[in-house]
Parts: structure tokens; sequence; C-alpha cells
């Protein structure tokens, strides 16, 4: 029997419930494509289905792949679990990620490169789960730029040690400083297949790989400030801010403080179970903030968070 970790309570009947795997063979990922006719027709899809009587989500998912595509599947881990509705249908998704399988994929699977993935040839839920597939575990949030150089060196210094997506957080740089930082950052991150997000401005900034925007300017935004394949992210403490940006479709979020950081002086602490409670069944993969490191990504995760975001725990050493 596959090795499941990790599950969480299944969901009302209010829903239908479907578990998606995501099978994994290096940098690619199995897609096939859904049958004229049927919901969402002609699609690209991830092979997964309906979670029968009496089954838990992990136990559904080895069965479906292996009658969906034919593999032994040896241990599945869990990705996102979120709600999505359709015009006509209520779907709950536990999404799960396949690494250990045996067998060979059914001839009308394909692998893809996930870097490759594109959201709008697969049906429109899709999209949270190639944006979870497709962020790491660990977010990089800069501290302020004091020395130039300095700062570039200590970038690297992260990239090194793993970070494969940061933002540029500095308040006190002009606009012209900030774009010339945040181009040395990305030239940087280049070297190492990694992302960099500018923080509340230079949204048309072709060489970034998105923006990141603070709870003050996610209030005032209206609309996706950025085209669908470029990231869109944002901070949130609560659960108005995290549902308005699921409304104005935010890649991710980050949420916090969890813990009491010197970098929100006076802010109250959620602590884990009020950070379950808020991440839980979003559409959206969502980042824990605050205090952390990361050793507690297994925690975030066990708590349905996708992953960490640091300053100190994940910028480079002198």
């Amino acid at each position: 029997m596959a090795a499941v970790a990790g599950l969480r309570p299944a969901v009302t009947p209010a829903t239908t419930p479907i578990v998606i795997g995501l099978v994994r063979r290096g940098d690619s990922v199995l897609v096939s494509r859904r049958r004229r006719g049927v919901h969402q027709g002609g699609l690209c899809e991830f092979p997964g289905g309906k979670v029968e009587p009496g089954e838990s989500a992990g136990q559904a998912v080895v069965r479906e792949l292996a009658e969906e595509t034919g593999l032994t599947v040896r241990d599945v881990r869990p990705l996102i679990r979120f709600h999505w509705r359709y015009d006509d249908r209520r779907l709950h998704f536990d999404v799960f990620v396949v690494r250990d399988f045996d067998g060979d994929a059914r001839a009308d699977a394909r692998w893809v490169e996930i870097a490759s993935l594109r959201a709008a040839d697969f049906p429109p839920a899709s999209r949270v789960m190639i944006n979870a597939l497709k962020l790491p575990g660990q977010y990089l949030m800069t501290p302020a730029v004091d020395d130039r150089r300095r700062f570039i060196r200590r970038f690297r210094r992260a990239l090194e040690k793993g970070v494969r997506l940061a933002v540029l957080r500095d308040h006190f740089l002009d606009d012209a400083a900030y774009i010339e930082v945040a181009r040395e950052m990305a030239a940087e991150a280049d070297v190492f297949g990694a992302k960099v997000l500018l923080h509340n401005r230079g949204v048309e900034a072709a060489f970034a790989a998105g923006v990141h925007f603070s709870a003050a300017a996610l209030r005032r935004c209206r609309g996706r400030p950025v085209a669908a394949d470029r990231w869109f992210a944002a901070s949130c403490h609560d659960a108005r801010e995290l549902q308005a940006a699921v409304s104005v479709g935010a890649d991710f979020a980050v949420l916090g403080p969890v813990r009491a950081t010197p970098s929100h002086v006076g802010a109250a602490a959620l602590g884990w179970p009020a950070f379950a409670a808020l991440a839980g069944d979003l559409p959206m993969p969502v980042y824990a903030v605050g205090g952390l490191g990361p050793r507690d990504t297994a925690v975030c995760r066990r708590h349905g968070g996708h992953g960490i975001a640091a300053i100190r725990a994940l910028w480079g050493d002198e």
C-alpha cells in the first residue's frame, strides 16, 4: 500500500470530493486530455477522479492513478487542498504529488515539463494546482538594501543555499534605484533558475517574474495587475485580506505573523491553529511568515500551508 502523509479530514457532503495525482518524473509531470462531451472536455488534465464512499483521499488517488494511467503508486504526498465552484457544481480537490511509482504510463498520457505548463490549457481549477506545483517551499523576503554590493553578494549566497523565489522589499529606495537593484537580483537569480518579484511597484518591469502587493496595496487593487504568465502575490493578515487576494486573482499569499517577530513589532502572533483555520481550503497556496525558518516547512504543510516565507532565516551569510 502506498504511504500517504499528512491526510486531513474529508469534506462535507455539500461538495463532490475529487482527488488529483501530479505524477512527477524529474522536471516533468504526467498530463492527459479530457474527452470531448464531458465537463471541460478537450482541455488538458491531471489524472484523478471522484472519491468513492468509504475511501480516504489517499486511497482514492492511488486507485484512480492505477485505473487512469496504469501506474502502481508507491508514495504520495499532499500538495494542496481547496474548494472550487463552477457554475453547475461545487468541488473539493485533494491534490497529491507522486514521485515513486512503478510501470509505464498509458499511451494517451504524456510527460510535460512543469515550467511549460499553461493554466489556459487546463480547466480553471487546475491553475491552483499548477501554481502549487511550480512554487518552491521557501520564499525569501529581503531586508532593506544597505550597501548595494554587499546586498547582492548576500543575495547570491541565499541562492547558493537553495532560495529559488524572492521579493525585493525596500520602502526607502527611490524607484530608479529600486529597479537597478532588482535588475541585478534578477540577473543573479537567472543563473540558478530562480525568480525575483517586485514589491508594490515595477508592475510593468518585464525582467521581473511578477509583483508582490502589501496588504495596503491589495486594498487599493481592483483587478489582477500582471499577466497570467507572471506571479502575483499578496501579504495578508486575516480572512478578509485573504479573500481579497483570491478575488483579484492572486497566485499565492503570505499569511502571518505566525510567531512574534522583530519585523512586526507589536503585531499579535496568529499561531499555527489560527493559520490553519485561515489558510485551509483556499484556492491558492499560502506561505506562513513570522519568526519561521526552513525547519518549520514541514509543520507549515501539516497546517495547510505551502511553505515558509522569511527574511533572516533565508538571507545569505557574510
